[in-house]
């Protein structure tokens, strides 16, 4: 669960500044706005999904891929029926994208061809494009973040994981294998780059 204490330091932290935030407010005020959203776009997902997890079995450990598997997508079916209405950007909304994409050009000390190298190096070709509510594809080895990179990002609740595919930043939920929402292009590379 989200730390509401942490969210309320944010969002005081806005209103120290003048109640309302503006382009002229302080860089840190804005980003500290931001992260207070997002938060709160989190938790709200957070709740949907605890939600749909009270509809289907627990998931257990196992050695019964088969039982794992489906209990994933009954979880799944749950989620994406209590946020039926889902579409990009309800997570990440513009201004939280953009500055996802900011971090990710400056919270790694990697270029960017090195970094989509790194996410991409055991892919034969590029995934599909992500969409609200897929899954990540069957088989295929989900990439490590890299730690700076992953270090510079917001705390994620237990359960989510930040992942990429191809060039975009993703949020999934990893019991569900559930895409839950994505940043497009966080990943700037050059043209030539993506031949």
């Amino acid at each position: 669960m989200i730390d509401t204490r942490l969210v309320a330091a944010a969002l005081l932290a806005g209103a120290a500044v003048g109640g309302s935030l503006h382009r002229q407010d302080p860089p840190d005020a804005r980003q500290a706005a931001v992260l207070a959203d997002f938060a709160v776009r989190v938790q709200s997902y957070m709740d949907f999904r605890q939600s749909a997890a009270a509809t289907v079995p627990a998931q257990t450990v196992s050695a019964d891929p088969a039982g794992i598997q489906r209990i994933s997508d009954a979880l799944a079916a749950a989620i994406r029926t209590a946020r039926a209405g889902a579409r990009q950007g309800d997570i990440f909304a513009p201004g939280i994208a953009a500055a996802f994409r900011a971090t990710v050009g400056s919270g790694c000390h990697q270029d960017y061809v090195e970094l989509l190298a790194s996410v991409s190096e055991e892919l034969d070709s590029p995934l599909s494009a992500p969409v609200v509510h897929g899954r990540w594809p069957a088989g295929v080895p989900v990439p490590t973040m890299p730690p700076d990179l992953l270090a510079a990002l917001p705390w994620l609740p237990p359960g989510l994981q930040y992942r990429f595919i191809n060039l975009d930043l993703v949020l999934i939920d990893i019991d569900a294998n559930l895409i839950v929402d994505f940043v497009p292009d966080a990943i700037p590379v050059l043209t030539s780059a993506r031949r």
